[in-house]
């Protein structure tokens, strides 16, 4: 099998004297052809290696990145539990406070009922003295008549 570098004329060429390499002519030529083609695979070589070399510091590189980056959802998921706890908490407060409000807004509206209760009693025995003061003057004015 002819490496890819020769050309198709000297292909026939080659396999004709294959088995006479120090031959003038053809002989020196395949041997530069092949000198050429060698040099070439080792520089196709070089930079297949350079190429795998580069591949594995990107790989190196993404790997650090992705690294960095799970670190830092950790760190998130961390922040986030603790937001979330500190939350709870609030809520709870919130609540004992909610609670606290409720009970003594329960206590005010009682104590309103209680004085506009008390009040209206006040009212009635107000209103019953002074019907009790009215009677009392109508009767002293009907003794002061009869007196006169």
């Amino acid at each position: 099998m002819l490496p890819p570098v020769l050309s198709d004329e000297s292909a026939s060429d080659w396999d004709d004297h294959s088995d006479d390499w120090g031959a003038a002519g053809y002989g020196l030529d395949n041997l530069k052809k092949l000198d050429t083609y060698f040099r070439f695979d080792e520089k196709l070589q070089h930079l297949d290696a350079l190429d795998a070399e580069r591949k594995m510091a990107d790989a190196e590189r993404r790997d650090r990145e992705a690294s960095d980056r799970m670190e830092d959802v950790r760190k998130l998921e961390t922040s986030a539990r603790d937001l979330e706890q500190a939350v709870r908490q609030r809520e709870h407060e919130l609540r004992g406070k909610e609670d606290g409000v409720r009970q003594r807004e329960v206590k005010v509206r009682a104590r309103e009922d209680e004085v506009l209760r008390k009040e209206n009693e006040m009212r009635m025995k107000v209103r019953e003295a002074q019907k009790k003061w009215d009677e009392v003057a109508r009767r002293e004015q009907a003794v002061r008549r009869k007196e006169d």
